[in-house]
Parts: C-alpha cells; sequence; structure tokens
C-alpha cells in the first residue's frame, strides 16, 4: 500500500518539480535509499513498508532509460555513477544483512534485472561481478 502511495506521490512531484537529468534523478533516488538507513534505526518494519523498492526501481528503470537513449557502446552518467560510487556493494552488504527484513530479495531482484535488461557487459567491471559473484 505504501509503495503505490509512494509511487503516486513521485509521479505527482515529478509532474509539477522541474525536470532533472537522468543522473541527478538517479542520485536523487540512490540518496533517498541510503538517507533511509541514516535516518532510520527501527529494523522491524518489513522493506516493503518502505520507499527502498521504489525507490530502487527507479534507479532501474533510469539505468535502461539512459541505455535505450544512448546511440553509442559507451556507458552513461548514471550507470558510471554505479560503476564509481560501487552502488552494487553497498547493496550487497544490505541485501546480505536482510536489514530491513526483505532487502535481500529487493537486492536480489534488482541485480537480476539490471544485468537482464542491460545490454552492456558488465560483469567484466570489479564493481559489478565482485558483488554478483
Amino acid at each position: 500500500m505504501f509503495n503505490k502511495f509512494a509511487a503516486v506521490l513521485h509521479q505527482a512531484v515529478e509532474a509539477l518539480a522541474p525536470t532533472l537529468s537522468l543522473q541527478e534523478d538517479f542520485v536523487y533516488h540512490w540518496k533517498a535509499v541510503t538517507h533511509y538507513f541514516i535516518d532510520n534505526k527501527d529494523d522491524s518494519i518489513p522493506v516493503e513498508e518502505t520507499n527502498i523498492p521504489s525507490h530502487i526501481d527507479q534507479m532501474l528503470d533510469i539505468l535502461t532509460q539512459e541505455e535505450a537513449n544512448n546511440d553509442s557502446d559507451q556507458t552513461g552518467p548514471c550507470m558510471e555513477y554505479l560503476l564509481q560510487h560501487k552502488i552494487l556493494e553497498t547493496l550487497h552488504a544490505l541485501g546480505k544483512a536482510d536489514c530491513p527484513c526483505g532487502m535481500k530479495q529487493v537486492v536480489l531482484s534488482f541485480f537480476a534485472n539490471l544485468l537482464g535488461k542491460v545490454k552492456q557487459p558488465l560483469l567484466p567491471h570489479v564493481n559489478v561481478h565482485r558483488p554478483v559473484h
């Protein structure tokens, strides 16, 4: 229920707010995920009752949209941000801890969808291979 409300709220904000670049939007969603862990100390709330899955889904959508808009085989700024800031390693640690409960499933789903939807060969990158392995 909360995820649906968060998604509707996000869409309303997108309609009213100035348009951000894909990278700014990507960084916003990643910071929203990390701020949850900084601000919230209650581990009893399941991940489905937080906005984490919505933000992670938005990050995946941005990465696939960036790749679709990119004509060359080069990585875009969002993918570069993901690789340089070791986001997958951080997600791996959060999934391994399974905190909040259900985070492991969210992380596994993100990894599977990322590797399945993005056409670029990501596994040779050490910042992708290590957390996936």
